[in-house]
């Protein structure tokens, strides 16, 4: 009797955590809002406006939320979130080669993703979309808009580490550690936590490319044992856009990173660099997946 109820009470203590979360972030969300909303009236420039609100968005929205849910399941947040474990040097390898060989592959997606046109009798939603997509590279462009050292490192500090540390202690240490916690399979729950990653950030021009990111998040993750290897790759992959706009409005790069690797033709770099990725993370995992079990002993 007990057994055969097991995987219902298992769904229910799975379903009551995840419902706890998403509560939490709601409620942040709406004083999120009504902080915002007073920001106007203190005569702050626009983009430090931004910055004080996407910091204040990683710490109530997503830094909170999961560790309330931590606690409540079983009292040690930090542990539950991954955040009592370090990163090796073999962790900060795989990343920083990851990106390296991975960005080309990662590059020709986004162009595809970005150049996608949907059937002519959904024109009206496409057009939504468009204009969702042009919203959401308008803010992005004010939190970029600046030339100085001073702009440069807070943008660093917010959009990178801040940023990164947030959404991966909500998506990965929150939502995947709840659903492996509660034994769903890990390719299950790293694929899921990557599609509600990708689509919480309301940019369908940019979703297939988001949904690997946050794929490659959960799995550095899983075979790391530590959140804080997430973190790192995502704050990684967030200031390396930040300093490479920063050099191209002080004009003293002109790198164009964003199409690094892109052809028009028959993607052969893009399928190379893939195939090189997958090799190089086959090699890396079991690296740190054995330094995780060693650590744990």
């Amino acid at each position: 009797m007990t057994s055969s109820r097991q995987p219902f009470n298992t769904g229910m203590a799975l379903v009551a955590q995840i419902g706890i979360l998403l509560g939490l972030f709601f409620v942040m969300l709406i004083i999120l809002g009504t902080f915002s909303s007073l920001l106007p009236s203190m005569g702050i420039a626009p983009r430090s406006q931004s910055l004080i609100i996407s910091a204040a968005q990683a710490i109530l929205v997503f830094m909170i939320p999961p560790y309330i849910t931590g606690y409540y399941v079983n009292r040690y947040p930090v542990k539950f979130l991954r955040l009592d474990i370090g990163i090796s040097f073999s962790s900060l390898i795989t990343v920083i080669g990851g990106f390296i060989i991975g960005l080309p592959f990662l590059n020709q997606v986004i162009n595809w993703n970005e150049h996608l046109v949907l059937p002519e009798g959904l024109s009206h939603i496409e057009e939504g979309l468009r204009a969702m997509e042009d919203a959401a590279k308008a803010a992005t462009d004010v939190l970029l808009e600046t030339t100085t050292i001073g702009g440069l490192i807070t943008g660093i500090l917010v959009i990178g580490l801040l940023t990164g540390l947030g959404e991966e202690m909500f998506f990965r240490g929150g939502f995947q550690r709840l659903l492996t916690y509660n034994g769903i399979n890990h390719h299950i729950a790293i694929w899921s936590v990557a599609v509600l990653f990708s689509l919480m950030h309301f940019q369908f021009y940019g979703f297939i490319p988001r949904v690997l990111l946050g794929a490659f998040f959960g799995y550095l993750l899983y075979w790391s044992g530590s959140l804080w290897v997430s973190v790192f790759a995502h704050a990684l992959n967030n200031s390396m856009v930040v300093v490479c706009v920063w050099l191209q409005k002080r004009g003293i790069v002109d790198i164009d990173l964003e199409n690094w690797g892109v052809t028009t033709g028959f993607p052969c770099i893009a399928i190379i660099c893939f195939l090189l990725l997958i090799c190089f993370l086959y090699v890396m995992r079991k690296v740190i997946s054995q330094e995780s079990i060693g650590s744990k002993g």
